[in-house]
């Protein structure tokens, strides 16, 4: 099962997130959420409440705490 997991790791067909399917953003929504927020003209809740996530979430998303990998 290790070999597996790592192969898939390996391959990009793991889950990186760990949310799968339940993931309520995407990379697009992300670059736009920095963007936005970069302005100054929007909260991290006026964003959260934009795109249907916590509060939290979008703090995340903001700090590059989540999404790294994306710009």
């Amino acid at each position: 099962n290790d070999e597996n997991m790592a192969d898939m790791v390996r391959k990009g067909r793991a889950c990186r997130t760990g949310a799968g399917s339940r993931r309520k953003l995407n990379a697009e929504a992300v670059s736009e959420i920095r963007k936005l927020y970069a302005t100054g003209e929007f909260s991290h809740l006026d964003l959260a409440r934009k795109y249907k996530v916590s509060q939290e979430a979008c703090r995340q998303v903001i700090i590059g705490r989540t999404w790294r990998d994306v710009a």
